[in-house]
């Protein structure tokens, strides 16, 4: 018994292999944080994109000629500026005559008249990094978000 506890007092005293160890506990966390930064940088990235996209296609509407503005303009417009299919694009386009919406798309006189453009974005950003990360343990579920806005033309 004599011989085995100066060896393995030995060892209790050796603290080459501490670095490697601790590496080891440290490692999986340190990816799996990165991984979680990545994929939210990521996805405030598409949001501000989609926020732009918005705000472009608003701009673009408020150049137009009445006549030539529509829902369908302004739906493709924010769709391909913000990189989404036209699917996740809602589009609206209408007419006030003094403060109550026109079923027309005429006022009977200019008196309080006012045209409005409306574009929501409804879309999901998906996870890529962080669920490969885990092993298939973090959830892979979409992130949904909503980005509109809304423009008096007239």
């Amino acid at each position: 018994m004599k011989s085995l506890a100066k060896p393995l007092a030995k060892m209790a005293r050796d603290d080459r292999g501490n670095a490697v160890v601790e590496l080891a506990l440290y490692l999986p966390v340190a990816l799996l944080m990165f991984g979680g930064m990545f994929d939210f940088s990521q996805a405030v990235t598409q949001k501000l994109r989609a926020q732009q996209a918005i705000a472009r296609t608003l701009e673009m509407a408020s150049n137009l000629p009445t006549s030539a503005m529509d829902a369908a303009t302004l739906r493709a417009e924010a769709a391909t500026a913000a990189n989404v299919p036209q699917s996740s694009v809602t589009a609206n386009v209408w007419l006030e005559c003094n403060g109550v919406v026109s079923t027309t798309g005429s006022c009977t006189s200019s008196i309080g008249l006012a045209r409005y453009a409306s574009v929501r974005i409804n879309h999901n950003y998906q996870l890529t990094l962080y669920p490969a990360l885990s092993g298939g343990r973090a959830s892979s579920a979409p992130i949904p978000f909503q980005v509109q806005g809304s423009l008096r033309i007239q």
